[in-house]
């Protein structure tokens, strides 16, 4: 009976100071991989609202890297993680590839316009011209893109649109109004230009 009353006691002053828990996940790397990639864009979101001068910066920027660490090991590439509120850190590239078929469709386009003539004139621009539009609606539609964005779309297109007739008047090939067309896009892509920088 006296033992029994010692164990009782001994239970009555033994507390729980604190406790953790060690999760090990055993799957393929595939399978780890997406949802590392998804948490580390986050925290990059999250990262961009921390003040440097936060004495949870470094630590916060030290945990970022760790999770990019695992995202490498896993068979990653961390860098090309971008940061995303949702986790879909590929939206970015998407929206980068929008962007880039919309600035090409703009490229033609104009270039069209100081290359064809005749019935091709008044086919081809306008057809090109709606195909624009629904492409850059679906841009808009997906991504949001911001003036910026957009700013940079036209510069991208007028740039292309002048790169393709010069190519085109060094080469020989001429249309009446080629060479005014070629010397608008340049003033355009110099205005543009200048407004973003």
């Amino acid at each position: 009976m006296h033992g029994v009353a010692a164990t009782q006691d001994l239970i009555k002053w033994r507390k729980v100071r604190g406790s953790f828990q060690l999760t090990i996940p055993v799957r393929t790397k595939q399978v780890l991989l997406e949802p590392e990639e998804r948490l580390l864009s986050v925290l990059r979101w999250i990262s961009r609202s921390i003040p440097h001068d936060n004495r949870w910066h470094p630590v916060f920027h030290r945990y970022l890297e760790q999770i990019a660490g695992r995202v490498d090991a896993l068979g990653g590439d961390s860098s090309q993680v971008s940061a995303s509120s949702s986790g879909d850190w590929k939206a970015g590239a998407r929206c980068k590839t929008w962007s880039r078929i919309v600035a090409a469709v703009l490229g033609v386009l104009l270039a069209s316009l100081g290359l064809l003539t005749g019935a091709a004139l008044a086919v081809v621009p306008p057809l090109l011209a709606v195909f624009m539009v629904v492409v850059a609606f679906a841009w808009f539609k997906k991504c949001h893109p911001k003036s910026s964005a957009w700013l940079r779309m036209f510069l991208a297109g007028a740039g292309l649109g002048a790169a393709i007739l010069a190519i085109l008047t060094l080469v020989g090939i001429t249309a009446p109004q080629l060479i005014p067309v070629l010397c608008v896009l340049i003033v355009l892509a110099a205005v543009l230009y200048l407004l973003g920088g």
